[in-house]
C-alpha cells in the first residue's frame, strides 16, 4: 500500500503511517531507533523521525532503489538502485545531493556493504554469475568447518565429562 507503518509493541496501536509514491522495497531504524530509512520504487530513499513519523529527508535516485543502509555512526546514507548507481549521501549537511555518487557499469545484487572506513562492497549480478561456483565452493568449506568444529567440541564435552 505504499507506506511504511510503525506499531507501538505494547499495545499494538498505530504510532505513524509513512508514505511513499510507490512500492516500498524496505524499511530500517538506526540504532537508537530514533529514525527510520525507508526505500521505494518511487525512485527515492527516506529518512523519518521515529518518534512520529515525520519526514526528514528525501534523497532520489533515478531508477527503483534496491535497498540502502546507515554506516556505522550514522553519518552516511548508502544506496543502490536500478540505475545502476550507488550513493552515498552525507546526512549530516544537505540530503538532496550525495555525497559521493558511484557508477556502476552492473546490477548490482544484495551484500552491498560499507566498512568503518566507507570502503563499499558490492556484489554484481555479473560477477556472482561468473564466479557462482566459486562462491559456493567457499560457503560449503565453510559450513564443513562448521560442522567439524561442532562435532569436535560434542567430542570434547563426552570426555569431560566422563559419559560411558
Amino acid at each position: 500500500d505504499k507506506t511504511v507503518r510503525l506499531w507501538d509493541a505494547k499495545d499494538g496501536s498505530l504510532i505513524a503511517t509513512m508514505k511513499h509514491d510507490s512500492e516500498v522495497k524496505g524499511a530500517l531504524f538506526n540504532k537508537d531507533e530514533t529514525r527510520i530509512l525507508s526505500w521505494s520504487g518511487d525512485r527515492t530513499v527516506r529518512l523519518w523521525d521515529a518518534k512520529n513519523g515525520s519526514l526528514i529527508a528525501t534523497m532520489k535516485h533515478d531508477s527503483e532503489v534496491y535497498d540502502a543502509l546507515f554506516n556505522r555512526d550514522e553519518t552516511r546514507i548508502l544506496s543502490w538502485s536500478e540505475d545502476k548507481t550507488v550513493r552515498l549521501w552525507n546526512i549530516q549537511a544537505d540530503y538532496d545531493f550525495p555525497k559521493e555518487h558511484l557508477p556502476l557499469l552492473v546490477e548490482v545484487m544484495t551484500g552491498t556493504k560499507m566498512d568503518d572506513y566507507g570502503n563499499v562492497t558490492v556484489l554484481s549480478k555479473d560477477e556472482w554469475e561468473k564466479r557462482k561456483k566459486e562462491y559456493i565452493k567457499i560457503a560449503e568449506e565453510h559450513l564443513k568447518t562448521c560442522k567439524y568444529k561442532e562435532a569436535n567440541l560434542y567430542l570434547k564435552q563426552k570426555q569431560l565429562w566422563g559419559v560411558n
